[in-house]
């Protein structure tokens, strides 16, 4: 339990430190910001979700399911 707790709370930092890239966006780098935030929410996505999921596969979702939100 405590290591989906710990890939949860993984994903929700990554996640947002690429919103608040976004919300630091001006006219002169929006280009360049939405190319890093795209790749970083990408890494997150392949790197914290997928071992969020390999942690779950096989396992009882009741058990589960307090230890993340979606």
């Amino acid at each position: 339990r405590e290591r989906v707790v710990k890939a949860s709370r993984d994903i929700t930092i990554n996640s947002k430190k690429v919103i608040f890239q976004v919300h630091r966006m001006s006219k002169d780098n929006k280009e360049e910001v939405l190319k890093k935030a795209e790749k970083d929410l990408v890494a997150v996505t392949e790197q914290y979700v997928a071992r969020l999921i390999k942690k779950l596969a096989g396992t009882d979702f009741w058990k589960l399911r307090r230890a993340y939100s979606p």
